[in-house]
C-alpha cells in the first residue's frame, strides 16, 4: 500500500503508526540506568513505521529517523539476546532527542514519549500531500485503496482537524459567550438610549435656557453624557477584576496558557465607553438641536 501511494502525484511521503499523534493513549514503562541508579519511567509509546518523523514534519534535535537497516536488524535477530530495536525519544523523556510536540490536549503538559519502529503494530496510515489538487489526490488514493483492500471502507481525515477537535468544548463555549455578550451589549444600548431620552425630556427647559445663554450642541451633549459615562466607568471598575479572575481561573485548566494582558481590559474599556457615548449622544444631540423657544414653552 505504501509503495502504491507513493506513486500517486501529489503525495510527498507516507508512513504509519499505531494511533494518531494528536492523541497517544498507549502507556508503557522504561527501565533506565540513571546517576541515581536504576529507575522505572512511565512513558507514552507509539509504534511507528519508516518515515514517521519525515512525514509528520517533526524536528530532530539529535540522532536520526528510522531507516531500513533498523528493520533488517530486527528481522535477522534469532533470539532475544541479539534483538535490536530502534527508539526515538522526545525532549521530556531524555532532554534532547526529538523536539517536544503535543500528543494530547493543551490541558495536559507534554509527557515523556517513545516512538519505536514496529511496522507489524501500525493501524493508521499517514500521508503528506500537496495542497494543490488535493481533491484529485484523495480520489486517486481512494481508488488505490479499493483496488487492494475491499473488506474495509476508505476513510480519511486531516490531522489539523484532529487537533482542533481536542478543543471543541472551548470553541462551543466561545460561541455561547459571544452570543450572550452581544445580547448584553444590545440590551445595555437600548437601556442607555431609553434612559437618556427620559433624562433629556426632564431637562428640556434647562437645555433651552443653556442654548439661549450660548451653550453649543457639543457642550449640551457632554453635559448629559458625562453622568452616564461616570456610571459606565464605575461598572467597568467592578467588572474588570471579576473578568480578570474568571479568565485566570479558566486558563488554569490548561498546562500551557497565554497571559491576560492589561491591553485587553483597556481595549474593552475604550469600546464600552464609545458604545455608551454614542447611545447617549444620539438622544441628547436631538434635544440639543431643538429650537430653544419650543423647549422653554414645554
Amino acid at each position: 500500500m505504501k509503495t502504491a501511494l507513493l506513486q500517486i502525484p501529489g503525495i510527498n511521503s507516507v508512513t504509519a503508526a499505531y494511533e494518531s499523534p494528536s492523541f497517544v493513549k498507549w502507556s508503557d514503562e522504561l527501565n533506565a540506568n540513571t546517576a541515581m541508579g536504576k529507575k522505572n519511567i512511565s512513558i507514552n509509546a507509539s509504534p511507528a513505521e519508516l518515515d514517521f518523523v519525515k512525514t509528520l514534519g517533526m524536528q530532530l534535535l539529535a540522532g536520526r529517523d528510522f531507516i531500513k537497516a533498523d528493520l533488517l536488524e530486527m528481522d535477522t535477530a534469532n533470539d532475544g539476546a541479539n534483538y535490536k530495536a530502534s527508539f526515538i525519544l522526545n525532549e521530556t523523556a531524555v532532554k534532547g532527542v526529538v523536539k517536544d510536540f503535543h500528543f494530547a490536549s493543551l490541558h495536559q503538559p507534554i509527557g515523556p514519549l517513545v516512538i519505536f519502529l514496529e511496522p507489524n503494530m501500525v493501524q493508521q496510515i499517514f500521508v503528506k500531500v500537496n495542497r494543490a489538487g488535493i481533491a484529485q489526490t484523495i480520489g486517486t488514493m481512494e481508488k488505490t485503496w479499493r483496488s487492494r483492500i475491499q473488506h474495509r471502507p476508505f476513510e480519511y481525515r486531516f490531522l489539523d482537524e484532529d487537533f482542533n477537535a481536542l478543543y471543541t468544548a472551548e470553541q462551543k463555549t466561545a460561541k455561547v459567550f459571544s452570543l450572550f455578550a452581544g445580547m448584553a451589549i444590545l440590551l445595555a444600548c437600548l437601556g442607555l438610549f431609553a434612559l437618556s431620552a427620559f433624562v433629556t425630556v426632564q431637562r428640556t427647559k434647562e437645555i433651552g435656557i443653556r442654548k439661549v445663554l450660548g451653550a453649543t450642541r457639543a457642550q449640551i451633549v457632554m453635559l448629559i453624557s458625562k453622568e452616564f459615562l461616570l456610571l459606565v466607568s464605575i461598572g467597568m471598575l467592578i467588572a474588570m477584576p471579576l473578568a480578570w479572575w474568571a479568565g485566570r481561573e479558566w486558563l488554569n485548566d490548561f498546562a500551557y496558557r497565554t497571559n491576560i494582558g492589561a491591553w485587553m481590559f483597556l481595549l474593552a474599556a475604550v469600546v464600552a465607553t464609545a458604545i455608551a457615548f454614542v447611545s447617549v449622544a444620539l438622544q441628547s444631540g436631538r434635544a440639543a438641536s431643538a429650537n430653544p423657544v419650543n423647549s422653554l414653552k414645554a
